[in-house]
């Protein structure tokens, strides 16, 4: 699978990224959820 073989190629750079993206993730799941919520 993609994610694997990308993670082999440059495990630092993929490091500081994800870690990245995994903020910005966290932050937007939290909004949508934070949004279903009121939705209810």
């Amino acid at each position: 699978d993609g994610l694997s073989i990308g993670v082999q190629w440059h495990p630092e750079r993929m490091w500081s990224h994800d870690s990245q993206m995994l903020k910005i993730a966290e932050a937007f799941i939290a909004r949508v959820k934070q949004q279903k919520l009121q939705a209810k």
